[in-house]
This record gives structure tokens, C-alpha cells and sequence, in this order.
């Protein structure tokens, strides 16, 4: 969740690219193999402009590992941080070809003629549009071509029962709820309407920091873990978000819209080794997520959420497109090809300040690394006097559908609530006429965490017996649309 203190590549093808940089401060130090050239060796036809980012190479960094490409085009005078113009390298990419051979490179500290931040645009842009002729004839097919058995299935039926339904998620709904925490078997879901969520959230946010057992709502991991399995076990489907701390610094945590801080943890920038490390917890973790015989637990991953909005240090108020489909595309190869995460089902997931499929679209990182698309709206004024809700949602869901269909991904409702539900048929009158038929894959419920005392007040998202809204969520879900976790095992969706 976005706003509030405690609410919340690819193919692994090979490319080669031809090229020449300007001059400037060019090469000092030059370190063996740069993550640059582990990325793949890349080539541009064309010239760089001067820019004088980051001096002294190093031994390794991470763009290296991308896939090979060959760029035939120019960009334009180039630096990220000084005489940059309005045109970016993405526009200036060209045309690219594929190749099947392995090279090596240079990190981009230090390359004299073109910043860290340029050469990761270059080659990430140059990813970006090999990505389009891979999706032309696709079908809604997972971007993970190693995917394991088990992902590339619940990929599919998440495709197959949106045509059916939606399913109902909720936010830590395991862990803890209203006046409870850690009662075995429990769920504020299940207690109102007899069966627990489809879908579970959970949040990484925490598990950057030394040392730290707990996640940024203070669920101890391995309590998480525990109840991930259990819900797998019976059917259930996860998903993450990761409200992870501001790398560059600063005390508010995600909240830290510190201006330079994408730039600084891209291949070359000056927290890109931290931020590495944070990926490992991460991977660690999410590598940890083990069914009874031992596979690979599917997750749905949203990174970055809400990435259209202002509120967290990735937003695009404090971080460029071009920076931001860098970072996407980085974390996704990271994950999948450095620490060979097959079990990823990658979510492209806004805020709600969007208004055409433009602005939705604007930050895309590519068809090869998403696979998911979704945003996050809440009720903030009263449904009894205000069609404001109910209008946005149809807007903007209509948006992330189409959105979705002309890339070949599945749709759904990243986050929603009514905090405290104070509107007794807010569900069957509000949230049902929002989603209509539009055939989004779940809706996520935000948390249930009851008297919240940083705010001096109750915060829950979701029922629980005996709350005003309780018997009209009953009658919502026992609507023929809308499924809970029984409805999805009988489907068998990781088969």
C-alpha cells in the first residue's frame, strides 16, 4: 500500500552490439569482467555522447549478464545528469539483430564517454525492443521461458479462471487479523464467509535490513513461511510486494523519496553492490518457498508497486522512465538468471493516478519481463454520497485489461479497501459495480491490523465477525464470480 506510514531478462538470448564512445574521462582502471559484459556483449553502431559518470571500472558489474544484442542506430548527446535532452536513448535505440555468440566487455565505471546510467540505458533499451518481436504472434504465454512445471500451470489457469471468476485475496490474512495474531488456522476471511482467500499477500519489506527476523508489519519470516505452505498445500495462491527500504539512506523506509536513488543502485551507481545484496535476501527467501516434494512454491512478485505514483523512492516523481525500466529489467534478470528463480510470476503493478493507457504504460519495462498487469485504488470518501470509487475503478481497470490483452498478459486488482468499511453493503454495492465484468485474475484486500496506534484508529480491510460489513461480504462471495480458496483447488491449478 502506497500512502501511509505503515500501509503500505528475459529470454537469457544472447545479443551483440557494435559501437564506439566519445571521449572524456575514458577508461581508468579497467577491471577484468564488468556485470556489463556478464549481461552479454553489447555493441553499439553508432556513436555515444561525452559524459564523465563514474570513473575507475570495476572488477564486475551486473548489466554484463543481459542478453547479446546487436544496436544499429545513434543516441543522442548523453549523460544522465548534465546535458541530457528531452529525447531518450530508448527513442533513439534503432534496430537491433540477434546473435548466438558470447563475448566480453567492460564495466561501465569509468567509460569515459558515456555514464554507467548511459550505457544501461542503451542496453536495456535495446533489450526492450528485441522484446516486441518475441510477444507479436504470442499467446498469453509466461515470460519465463524456464519457468518450472508448477508456475508456468498456475500462469496459465489464472488465465482460464478469469474467465469464470475472480478470485478474493487478502494481505497477511494467515498471520493475524482483528483482535488476534497467530492463532493457528485462523483468517478473518474464513471466519466471516467459511473459507479462507484465494490469494495471499505478503510483503518482503524488511528482509533488506542486518539481522532483521521480522517484515515491515513485524510477521517474523519464518512464521510467514509456514503459513505460505500451508495455504500452497491447500491450494492457494502468493503473491509479494516489497516495501523495501531506500537504498540510498534516509528514515522513512520506502516513504524516503529521496531524488537519484534508482540512479544510484543501477550497474556502476555508487549503491548498486548494497542493493545486490538485498536481491540475495530477497532470492534467499523466496528460494526457500518449498511445496511437500520439495518444488519451487509459484509467486506472484510485484516489484516496485504502485510505480506510477509519488509516494515511494521508485516513483516517477524522483526516478526517470528510462531509469525505472533499467531497474525492472535488472531485478527480473537477476533473479531468474543469477539466482535461477524459475518460480516468478512477474506483476507490472500502478497506483491509481492514471488516466489514459498511455500514462498506464509509460514506465513498461517490457513485454520479456512482465507477465501480470494490475493497479491499486482505494474507497477514501463515502460510497453512500460519491460514485467517485466506483468510476475510477471501472476507468482504470478497463485500462489495465486493454492493456493487458494488447500484450498478451493477465489483468487484476493489485490492492483495494475501504478502511474499516464503515458502508454496511460496501461490497455488493461499491466494490461489485466497480469490477463489473471486467476479467481481472483476483482482487487483493489490504490488511486487517486492527487499532492502528500511529494513527489513533482501527485499520482493517476486510471483515471479521460481527463488523457491519461481515453479512453483506458473505453474500459477495457467495456470488457465482467471485472464488475463495475452495473454488480455486478444485480447479487444480499447479497441474
Amino acid at each position: 500500500m502506497g500512502r501511509g506510514a505503515s500501509s503500505d531478462l528475459t529470454n537469457n538470448r544472447r545479443f551483440r552490439i557494435h559501437g564506439q564512445t566519445g571521449s572524456s574521462d575514458h577508461v581508468k582502471n579497467r577491471g577484468a569482467a564488468s556485470d556489463l559484459n556478464n549481461c552479454g556483449r553489447l555493441c553499439v553502431h553508432g556513436q555515444t555522447g561525452a559524459s564523465d559518470h563514474v570513473k575507475n571500472r570495476g572488477a564486475a558489474s551486473d548489466l554484463n549478464n543481459y542478453e547479446r544484442l546487436r544496436f544499429h542506430g545513434q543516441t543522442g548527446s548523453s549523460d544522465h545528469v548534465k546535458d541530457r535532452d528531452a529525447s531518450s536513448c530508448l527513442n533513439d535505440c534503432g534496430r537491433l539483430r540477434v546473435h548466438g555468440q558470447t563475448g566480453t566487455s567492460d564495466h561501465v565505471r569509468g567509460l569515459g564517454a558515456q555514464s554507467c546510467l548511459n550505457a544501461a540505458k542503451i542496453f536495456a533499451c535495446a533489450l526492450l525492443l528485441v522484446s516486441i518481436s518475441f510477444n507479436l504472434c504470442a499467446q498469453q504465454q509466461i515470460s519465463d521461458a524456464a519457468a518450472t512445471k508448477q508456475t508456468a500451470a498456475l500462469f496459465k489457469n489464472l488465465d482460464v479462471l478469469r474467465r469464470t471468476g475472480y478470485m478474493i485475496g487478502h494481505q497477511d490474512d494467515l498471520a493475524y487479523g482483528v483482535n488476534w495474531r497467530y492463532k493457528k488456522d485462523s483468517s478473518d476471511i474464513k471466519n466471516v464467509c467459511g473459507d479462507y482467500p484465494a490469494v495471499y499477500g505478503w510483503d518482503l519489506g524488511g528482509i533488506e535490513r542486518p539481522n532483521n527476523a521480522n517484515d515491515i508489519d513485524g510477521v517474523p519470516f519464518s512464521k510467514m513461511k509456514g503459513f505460505i505452505k500451508d495455504a500452497y498445500q491447500r491450494g492457494g495462491v502468493i503473491t509479494f510486494s516489497w516495501h523495501a527500504d531506500n537504498p540510498a539512506g534516509g528514515t522513512k523506509g520506502a516513504w524516503d523519496t529521496i531524488a537519484g536513488t534508482v540512479r544510484s543502485i543501477l550497474p556502476g551507481g555508487e549503491n548498486h553492490a548494497k542493493y545486490k545484496e538485498w536481491l540475495d535476501k530477497v532470492a534467499g527467501f523466496l528460494s526457500s518457498l518449498k511445496g511437500k516434494n520439495g518444488e519451487a512454491i509459484p509467486i506472484i512478485f510485484r516489484p516496485f508497486h504502485e510505480l506510477t505514483g509519488t509516494w515511494f523512492w521508485w516513483g516517477k516523481n524522483v526516478c526517470t522512465a528510462d531509469e525505472f525500466k533499467i531497474l525492472f529489467r535488472f531485478v527480473v534478470y537477476y533473479l531468474r538468471t543469477e539466482k535461477q528463480l524459475h518460480n516468478l510470476i512477474i506483476q507490472y503493478n500502478a497506483g491509481d493516478n492514471f488516466q489514459t493507457i498511455d500514462e498506464f504504460m509509460e514506465r513498461y519495462p517490457g513485454d520479456d519481463v512482465v507477465d501480470m498487469m494490475s493497479c491499486d485504488i482505494y474507497q477514501y470518501d463515502d460510497p453512500q454520497t460519491s460514485n467517485w470509487f466506483i468510476q475510477h475503478v471501472q476507468q482504470c481497470l478497463k485500462i489495465v485489461d486493454s492493456a493487458a490483452a494488447a500484450h498478451h498478459k493477465i489483468p487484476a486488482f493489485g490492492e483495494t479497501g475501504y478502511e474499516a468499511i464503515p458502508y454496511a453493503k460496501w461490497w455488493t454495492q461499491t466494490l461489485n459495480k466497480a469490477i463489473g465484468n471486467i476479467p481481472i485474475s483476483y482482487v487483493l484486500l489490504w490488511r486487517n491490523h486492527g487499532y492502528a496506534q500511529w494513527a489513533k484508529k482501527m485499520h482493517y480491510y476486510a471483515p471479521f465477525p460481527g463488523q457491519i460489513s461481515a453479512a453483506d461480504f458473505t453474500d459477495f462471495c457467495k456470488q457465482p464470480n467471485t472464488l475463495l480458496e475452495k473454488d480455486v483447488a478444485a480447479e487444480k491449478i499447479y497441474e
